[in-house]
């Protein structure tokens, strides 16, 4: 479960999911630090978090081209940018594998 000063991270591409949006609210209420990584600056979970990294990656589908149709774009950007901050706190905090999954959650 999450607790007061745990640190919640919501990777949304719209920000504006109903699951996203309420993991936000409760991470808030509870006391917990949230990171938003959104295609949107201006959705709602953006503006719940405490840090919202912004994804150049649109989501509007008018804009997105043929060979990254639907989510694809964010969706693999936001996967190589936390692949590499988990490798990176891996290496820094010595951690393995098995020790970070005691402490991993999905809430969606």
């Amino acid at each position: 479960p999450v607790r007061k000063g745990d640190l919640v991270v919501i990777v949304s591409g719209s920000g504006e999911t109903i699951p996203s949006k309420m993991t936000a609210e409760i991470a808030r209420n509870i006391g917990a630090k949230l990171v938003s990584i959104t295609a949107n600056k201006e959705s709602p979970v953006a503006q719940f978090a405490d840090i919202s990294i912004v994804l150049n990656a649109t989501c509007q589908e008018n804009e997105r081209s043929e060979l990254a149709p639907l989510g694809t774009l964010f969706e693999a950007s936001a996967w190589l940018l936390l692949d590499s901050i988990v490798a990176e706190l891996m290496h820094a905090k010595n951690e393995t594998e098995e020790s970070m999954r005691k402490r991993h959650a999905t809430l969606e």
